[in-house]
């Protein structure tokens, strides 16, 4: 179902067949099709994003969406696929290149391999699948217990000989010394995940070469970027509970990489959900891009960087800040200003070396 033909981007042009009511705004690709053509000869035949909808709707002996069969891990693709034209007297369908639809309203949109997942992720029908699956989760707390069990795996505990002991460590000591690791990643979750990953995969495939499975470095980047939205549109639902009742704290911080003279904007939310679960999550991590470090700049970065969590005001979060005086001056240009603790380790200092006769309680200091 290849197509042989090559598109040919066209800029806001639409042809007298396009039905009334079209935006002038959407997006157009004229394309060689030679599928419906008369004594072998191309003709030109445009699509937009508004006409594909049209005939997708209209047309649906002639026009169909086809699944992307590609290793996916987003869950646009449950919803989305490649829109597609039936070849003539036969049963096969040529996709129709640079779009993707939602089978369920047929809202299409521009789609190339390196424009990535955005706008599926922010559509309705997407939203809407995601919210079922994470109401259905977290319906009740038994039920969530266990799916929770049903997904955790148990493995089978065995022992290893000494030399097979000493060949695993020699070849982790290699690791940490010849690529400069930390001694602490041979403790991270994230290792072990991968490591478990291939033994069963070692289980169902037999001895092979790992580099079957690895890939590169700019194939893992580009792949984050479709991960980053997946689980930042299931992270905004579940702030939204926490957000709406006032449990969600937002710890921001400033620093500067000295090598790169980059200043850094992190961000960290922790929060309690209604089963009284603690939770912690990092918001963000990016370079910070204000002219200076004045609070009315910090204040901007910060709701910019809520924003995809659909966090706009702010007077619902609560702050607190070790040290950077910048992030509380930052508050004070609130219209209505936010929650902001006072720099948790200033005060530490200062009331320890006022007096040792103090304590510190849930409900502040009081004297004993």
């Amino acid at each position: 179902m290849s197509s042989s033909s090559s598109p040919i981007a066209s800029s806001n042009y639409h042809s007298a067949s396009a039905p009334a009511g079209f935006s002038q705004s959407s997006i157009s690709i004229m394309a060689y099709d030679s599928s419906n053509a008369t004594n072998s000869s191309s003709h030109i035949q445009q699509y937009t994003t508004a006409r594909i909808k049209f005939l997708l709707k209209q047309q649906p002996l002639t026009y169909t969406i086809l699944k992307n069969e590609n290793t996916k891990s987003s869950i646009c693709w449950e919803v989305f696929g490649f829109p597609a034209k039936k070849l003539e007297n036969t049963k096969e369908y040529k996709k129709i290149d640079g779009f993707t639809s939602c089978e369920k309203c047929y809202e299409t949109f521009s789609y190339t391999s390196t424009t990535g997942t955005r706008n599926m992720l922010s559509h309705s029908c997407v939203k809407n699948l995601s919210n079922t699956k994470i109401t259905t989760f977290t319906s009740s707390s038994s039920s969530s217990q266990r799916k929770f069990n049903d997904m955790m795996k148990t493995y089978k505990k065995v022992k290893l000989s000494e030399q097979e002991l000493n060949t695993v460590k020699n070849l982790v000591s290699s690791w940490i010394c010849h690529d400069m690791r930390s001694f602490k990643i041979i403790e991270d979750l994230g290792l072990k995940d991968l490591l478990q990953e291939f033994i069963v995969l070692g289980s169902k495939f037999g001895e092979f070469d790992v580099s079957c499975a690895l890939r590169g470095a700019g194939t893992i980047s580009n792949h984050i970027y479709d991960l980053v939205d997946d689980y930042r549109l299931k992270l905004k639902d579940i702030l939204r509970e926490p957000l709406d009742s006032g449990t969600i704290c937002v710890s921001p911080d400033l620093w500067s990489d000295d090598h790169k003279e980059i200043s850094y904007l992190g961000i960290t939310a922790t929060f309690t959900t209604s089963n009284y679960e603690y939770k912690t999550v990092d918001l963000c991590c990016k370079p910070f891009v204000g002219d200076d470090h004045s609070g009315k700049n910090i204040l901007i970065a910060i709701q910019k960087a809520l924003e995809p969590y659909d966090i706009y005001d702010l007077t619902k979060l609560s702050f607190i800040s070790d040290r950077d005086k910048c992030c509380i001056k930052s508050s004070s240009s609130c219209k209505n200003r936010a929650r902001f603790s006072s720099p948790i380790s200033q005060l530490v200092i200062n009331k320890l070396r006022s007096s040792r006769n103090f304590l510190f309680t849930n409900s502040g200091l009081s004297k004993r």
